[in-house]
């Protein structure tokens, strides 16, 4: 260990200047001060495991801090983009086989209102959850087995709204002025 530099500030910086018997010297990065780093004086021996050119971890005395090379374990956030793909083809797939099927009928499954608002519900689900999970650090799977029922139960509780809407808007179209007569005020 030659030295380490550990700034912080507006631009911080953690880093330790190594060097080995064959005269090689390198530079390591740090997300932060860590366990180790702020504990490290010049001329301490450290060890170092590299892989694939890189030194990914540095240990001395049983303390070990890995390195900005590590390999991270954060697919929290790839199962939510995942998740979020999956479920906004489910809903275009949706969309598409109502209009098909359903060529005159084919609401509520239009864009606006429902649409757009269930996009909206559906990334704020997927992408909530995955910055949770990655937070507390919980597995990846948490994802899609919390995101996908909640977005179920937003999706029905929209369609269920938007459906009393649309009975209300339709009830209030129809003005009644006497008995058995109904007039269209539309």
């Amino acid at each position: 260990m030659e030295k380490t530099v550990n700034e912080t500030g507006k631009s911080s910086r953690y880093e330790a200047v190594l060097t080995d018997e064959d005269s090689w010297r390198g530079t390591v990065n740090f997300g932060d001060a860590g366990p180790l780093l702020e504990r490290l004086r010049p001329g301490d021996r450290v060890r170092a495991t590299a892989w694939r050119g890189h030194i990914r971890v540095l240990g001395k005395d049983g303390v070990k801090q890995d390195t900005s090379a590590a390999p991270r374990d954060e697919v929290q956030m790839n199962a939510a983009v995942g998740v979020l793909a999956g479920l906004f083809a489910a809903q275009l797939f949706l969309f598409g086989a109502m209009r098909l099927a359903r060529p005159r009928d084919y609401k509520p499954f239009t864009w606006d209102p429902y649409g757009r608002a269930l996009l909206f519900i559906t990334t704020g689900a997927c992408f909530g959850v995955g910055l949770t999970a990655v937070w507390i650090g919980i597995p990846w799977w948490t994802v899609p087995a919390v995101s996908v029922p909640l977005v179920a139960i937003a999706a029905e509780t929209l369609r269920l709204r938007l459906s009393r809407t649309a009975a209300h808007e339709a009830l209030s179209a129809v003005d009644v002025s006497g008995p058995g007569r109904a007039r269209h005020t539309a």
